[in-house]
């Protein structure tokens, strides 16, 4: 946006963009062929010095059209394009965090790098004070703030977040991961043996209430239990 509108953003303490650079960058330095001063051209080299764009990303020393330079943090979109959601996050703007994503970038922008020939940012969220970005490349994870994002759930028993093709319903209908999942169903009537909805006869030697059961001299057998008593 122009600097009328740079400066508009700054005098309602608005001071930083979160999205993808490419959207607020200025077009004619975005990228620029045999040009080491571009965006992109200054931003794999700055990936490469320091170690990549996972996690927090890199800092990329930006000069504005006047020269002054700015920090830009800048790091990869796991899994490249698309949107990210965060509905539990509100910006300084009062809107619903959504990122969108059409570089394959998500980057922290302070508002005076926003050079981009637009009348207004777009894409992204607005801040008023710094916020904080970190990606998980593998886990195809975004953090903002501290939140996560909407592609993944959170495990109603130790907290951890995975896909929901990952997690199954506990019996009192928490959502958990695989490894928290100790929810036993019992074969006779459906409830959940582990967390004591079950209250059908046990097993009469081994106690298991799991698996076939089998009537014998008037106690119920499971089948390995029966077995045995057979032989």
């Amino acid at each position: 946006m122009n600097a009328e509108g740079r400066q508009d953003y700054i005098k309602r303490g608005l001071r930083y963009y979160v999205g993808d650079p490419c959207y607020v960058i200025d077009d004619d330095r975005w990228w620029v062929k045999d040009d080491p001063t571009c965006f992109c051209s200054m931003l794999w080299k700055a990936a490469e010095e320091q170690g990549g764009l996972d996690g927090g990303g890199i800092t990329l020393k930006w000069p504005l059209q006047d020269g002054t330079i700015v920090d830009i943090q800048v790091c990869n979109s796991p899994g490249g394009d698309g949107t990210w959601d965060f509905p539990t996050l509100t910006d300084d703007m009062g809107q619903k965090v959504s990122l969108g994503v059409d570089a394959g970038l998500l980057a922290i922008v302070p508002i005076e790098a926003c050079e981009r020939s637009d009348d207004s940012v777009s894409g992204g969220s607005l801040w008023s004070n710094k916020p904080t970005l970190e990606v998980d490349e593998n886990g195809y994870e975004v953090f903002l703030n501290g939140e996560g994002d909407a592609s993944k759930e959170e495990c109603g028993e130790c907290g951890g977040r995975c896909d929901e093709s990952d997690m199954e319903a506990q019996c009192d209908g928490d959502m958990v991961c695989w490894s928290c999942f100790d929810c036993d169903e019992c074969s006779r009537c459906g409830w959940c043996i582990t967390h004591d909805e079950c209250t059908c006869e046990a097993c009469w030697e081994c106690g298991d209430k799991a698996g076939d059961i089998h009537e014998k001299n008037g106690h119920i057998y499971c089948s390995d239990c029966v077995e045995d008593e057979e032989e």
